[in-house]
């Protein structure tokens, strides 16, 4: 029986090797992409297995990736980047309609999500939410309340954020239309991983306490039992009607109520530690992908996690020529 091809792109990131850790036991054939010949992820694999990707806001991106997947024989589609996310879903239809399962949610959903005021306002009404508004020239200023927070609108990770502490660093800003203002929230900060199935109905929600945050990613973190957090983030996550893993991020108000800060609607970088806690996220995608039925609901023990760097070591010829070797 052939081997499932799996491809995982943006190759560099912590997401995607948290992927590729979590399913290198199984009984498939993985392969890895990214835009760099310095990204750690193609040296998890085989030579024949790697590949240079366009950069997402290159024209021929689609088709790049397209074509790749057509030439190796790929099966399941991972895409892992933001900036992919978009393009990738929009063409969905060309991937599936040549037997490619692409594991991502629809591209409406995936556009309401990833513009970070698109999600607040087509959640507002439903779900109690941290106070926010577009940074534009309609802002009264009379509303802020100090010290608040700024962050572009469709930035991933913590690029772009600032603490704003006065009118004065306000204006500092773009007045362009592409920053949200948000209402500052003190309290620790929670990540929910959540996966839903095809049918966008909620099977696991894991709650991660993210203790130290180096880069945007968790170095230190710990799954906690909250069941309240758990079932809001599973409701937020249906109702937007997301699918795979995706990652719902809170944190605690001054009254230490959860606030909805962002969703990343893509496997986490700190899917690792989910998978030690008992759900393995990238396989039951993967399980999925294959037509298998996965149980009505997963659930998952406390555990804590620290991070640290591991080297992988080649010969230097094989780094050097990495690049003609992933376009061969």
């Amino acid at each position: 029986m052939k081997k499932l091809n799996v491809l995982i792109t943006g190759a560099g990131g912590a997401a995607a090797i948290a992927f590729y850790q979590s399913v290198k036991c199984m009984d498939i054939n993985v392969f890895m992409a990214d835009m760099s010949t310095h990204s750690t992820g193609l040296y998890l694999v085989k030579s024949s297995n790697r590949y240079l990707l366009k950069a997402a806001k290159d024209p021929g991106f689609i088709d790049d990736l397209f074509q790749f997947c057509i030439n190796s024989n790929i099966d399941v589609l991972i895409p892992t980047v933001d900036s992919e996310l978009s393009k990738v879903t929009k063409n969905s239809h060309l991937f599936e309609n040549n037997g490619i399962k692409v594991v991502s949610s629809h591209h409406t959903s995936i556009s309401h999500v990833i513009d970070k005021y698109k999600l607040m306002t087509s959640l507002e009404g439903d779900f109690e939410l941290a106070w926010f508004k577009s940074y534009d020239e309609d802002l009264d200023v009379n509303e802020l309340v100090f010290p608040c927070l700024a962050k572009p609108k469709c930035d991933s990770g913590s690029r772009g954020i600032k603490v704003i502490n006065s009118v004065e660093e306000l204006r500092s800003l773009p007045l362009d239309d592409s920053y949200l203002i948000q209402e500052y929230l003190p309290g620790k900060e929670y990540s929910v991983d959540v996966y839903l199935n095809e049918k966008n109905h909620a099977i696991a929600s894991v709650v991660r306490e993210r203790v130290k945050i180096y880069g945007g990613v968790a170095v230190v973190s710990k799954t906690i039992e909250m069941p309240e957090l758990s079932s809001k983030a599973a409701r937020i996550a249906e109702h937007l009607k997301l699918r795979y893993a995706v990652n719902v991020q809170f944190k605690l108000n001054e009254h230490g109520k959860p606030c909805l800060l962002e969703i990343n609607p893509r496997f986490p970088g700190t899917a690792s530690l989910t998978v030690a806690a008992g759900v393995n996220m990238p396989e039951m995608c993967i399980h999925e992908a294959m037509g298998h039925k996965l149980k009505p609901y997963y659930s998952y023990e406390e555990i804590a996690m620290v991070r640290y760097w591991q080297e992988v070591f080649m010969p230097i010829s094989e780094f050097e020529n990495e690049k003609d070797v992933a376009l061969a």
